[in-house]
């Protein structure tokens, strides 16, 4: 079985993951805009494409997936996430398992505004969110000024004063507000198969992070939210795995945002026995997947850099070159 990990950045862990559960003979391919992409090293084949903004970004995918015989494709970023989904109908044609969203239901991870709107709808509680500098200043401060369809918490702005609410909500490109809540903010981490059903999920605090990026978390238990993590997920049937952003205030579960790709806290719920990857291989393989909502509470994941060298000529074993 051979597998794509599109746009693989600095996860080479995600790499290792599957290379652990993988069947003999299967090879792992990863994508970057790079040579010297550090994931590279942790893959059997290593292809450097164009930027994904790049009109031939997508043929470029494609053509990849066709000349390695992938059968499982995955994307580990969100601007990725929104050029694939373009591909997704094409991809399950070739017999190929897509691993993410079409595009509407990418649509729902990916602009926020569309977030709030979609689950508003399936009656689940979600932050009040307006595009309106007016009705921004109605609320009044506190709030969350964000970009629409931002990615890895770049451009939150914690709006203290009115004047913030109308700087912040006009010197960004499609800006929302959202009220500052006060509670106790949780990440889910679900796991869903081709149909978009849950089979895996788990529950953790990020206790710390650096550009959108989790270094320190600490998995926990918790009925309510966990179950509208699931509940989540099966709505918006998402396939494969999608990390959630909720709050509990008062009582009351609140979802604040989805990712439908893999997160960068995934290794939290991996090390702690809700391990995605075997469950996505099976998947994969035709096999039919149970589902168990099962992890080990109390597991603190850290990150290390881990600093390797090699000649400038000689990038990744396997990099093709564009």
């Amino acid at each position: 079985m051979n597998v794509l990990l599109s746009t693989i950045g600095k996860r080479g862990y995600i790499a290792r993951y599957f290379r652990e559960v993988l069947p003999p003979g299967s090879r792992i391919i990863g994508t970057g805009n790079s040579p010297h992409t550090p994931g590279f090293w942790a893959c059997d084949e290593s292809v450097v494409l164009p930027d994904i903004p790049d009109p031939s970004y997508l043929d470029r995918v494609l053509e990849t997936i066709t000349a390695h015989d992938v059968h499982a494709a995955f994307t580990l970023s969100d601007l990725d996430l929104g050029r694939l989904a373009h591909a997704r109908d094409t991809l399950i044609e070739r017999g190929v398992a897509a691993f993410f969203p079409g595009p509407e239901e990418a649509r729902v991870s990916l602009d926020k505004l569309r977030t709030h709107e979609a689950l508003t709808a399936l009656g689940f509680s979600c932050p009040a969110t307006t595009t309106s500098v007016d009705e921004a200043l109605g609320w009044g401060p506190p709030l969350f000024v964000k970009p629409r369809f931002g990615s890895a918490s770049a451009g939150i702005h914690l709006a203290r004063t009115e004047e913030e609410i109308a700087f912040f909500m006009t010197h960004g490109q499609d800006m929302i507000a959202q009220p500052y809540l006060r509670g106790v903010e949780m990440n889910a981490e679900v796991c869903c198969d081709l149909e978009g059903d849950p089979v895996r999920a788990c529950l953790w605090r990020k206790l710390e992070s650096r550009g959108g990026e989790t270094l320190l978390a600490q998995t926990l238990h918790d009925d309510a939210v966990l179950r509208t993590a699931i509940e989540v997920a099966a709505e918006v049937r998402i396939p494969g795995p999608s990390d959630l952003d909720l709050m509990l205030v008062d009582d009351e579960v609140v979802v604040i945002e989805i990712n439908a790709r893999f997160g960068g806290g995934y290794p939290a719920s991996h090390l702690a026995g809700a391990d995605f990857v075997a469950a996505l291989v099976d998947i994969a393989s035709g096999r039919r997947v149970a589902p168990d909502f099962g992890y080990q509470p109390g597991i603190m994941m850290t990150k290390e850099l881990r600093p390797f060298a090699y000649p400038a000529d000689r990038p990744a074993p396997g990099t093709r070159l564009p």
